[in-house]
């Protein structure tokens, strides 16, 4: 693969496009594919297990009917564990989320790791990433 596979990407820099955003900054899960020395064991060890999609769609619809329909906020999910990539139940999350209005928000933080086809392939459900890449803690080619 060459470098310039990533010029498919235009530059994205996020503008919300409605001004009332109801934010949750949400732990998933502690599972990651990496123990960074920079990182405390309790993110990346998994023994805090993955949050169950039943449980998360309840929070969500509380969310959704009592937040954001009264006061015409979206919903604005900043998605992080050890890798919420992955979270075998982060598509139906997303949408989940994005069912409910296409106009919420999905961020993940990241790692990065995960391959270009399968970040184009959920182009319609994350609407932004924060990569997280420490030089010399990282596999730099792999991200």
């Amino acid at each position: 693969m060459s470098k310039d596979i990533y010029d498919i990407f235009e530059p994205y820099h996020y503008k919300p496009n409605h001004q009332n955003l109801f934010i949750v900054d949400w732990a998933v899960g502690s599972l990651c594919n990496f123990s960074c020395n920079y990182c405390d064991p309790l993110f990346y060890e998994g023994k805090t297990p993955w949050h169950n999609i039943d449980d998360c769609k309840r929070f969500i619809d509380f969310l959704w009917k009592n937040i954001c329909i009264p006061k015409d906020y979206l919903l604005y999910f900043n998605i992080h564990a050890g890798e919420p990539t992955l979270w075998q139940d982060l598509d139906t999350f997303c949408e989940y989320v994005k069912r409910l209005n296409p106009n919420n928000q999905i961020r993940l933080l990241t790692n990065g790791t995960r391959n270009v086809k399968w970040w184009v392939s959920r182009s319609h459900l994350i609407d932004s990433i924060i990569v997280c890449v420490h030089h010399g803690q990282s596999k730099n080619k792999v991200i």
